[in-house]
């Protein structure tokens, strides 16, 4: 057992952008199952813009919001990691959940990604709030707009972009393959 787990999950989901608003677990639990939520969808979004994500029952929600859902990092395209080691956490950011209007008995929660108990340097909500930090630190403030998007290109190719969504080499934990179908 990584010595990193015996920790207090509080210490490191306090730094979740909306901890700064009281997430009461037991709350948002009877909140889900009092809107017949049956499954809930951590969410992270990789470097092509693309949301990852996993079906997790509501009766695991609690557990969600603390760190049970493990992604192997070496599945996603970009991310820095190897078949070896440690997967990554997405931890449900609780006070931000919805359920999706398409499909009520589903709750999404954005998710930021923890590896070994820190900060997962290759999350984009962990990019940003490193951003916001440094502004802070400069007496700035940082916005961000709601469609926060990213683009990585290939200077040795003509400035092409990385990413070819329809064709991703490493498909895993795609969202929009959970989509219902019609």
């Amino acid at each position: 057992t990584p010595k990193w787990e015996a920790k207090s999950l509080e210490k490191w989901t306090s730094l979740l952008p909306s901890c700064k608003k009281t997430a009461n677990l037991s709350t948002i639990e009877e909140q889900l199952l009092r809107n017949n939520v049956k499954y809930c969808l951590p969410a992270f979004v990789d470097m092509h813009g693309v949301p990852k994500t996993k079906l997790v029952p509501v009766d695991h929600a609690r557990s969600m919001c603390q760190g049970s859902e493990l992604f192997t990092g070496a599945a996603l395209d970009g991310v820095p990691q190897d078949v070896s080691d440690n997967e990554v956490m997405a931890v449900g950011d609780a006070p931000l959940f919805m359920h999706l209007p398409y499909q009520r008995d589903v709750a999404w929660f954005p998710a930021s990604l923890y590896l070994n108990g820190s900060p997962f340097e290759a999350c984009s909500r962990n990019i940003f709030a490193r951003a916001a930090e440094k502004a802070k630190s400069m007496n700035l403030l940082m916005k961000l707009g709601i469609e926060a998007e990213f683009f990585v290109f290939r200077q040795d190719d003509g400035m092409k972009p990385v990413s070819r969504l329809a064709d991703l080499e490493k498909p895993c934990y795609d969202a929009g393959a959970m989509q219902p179908v019609s």
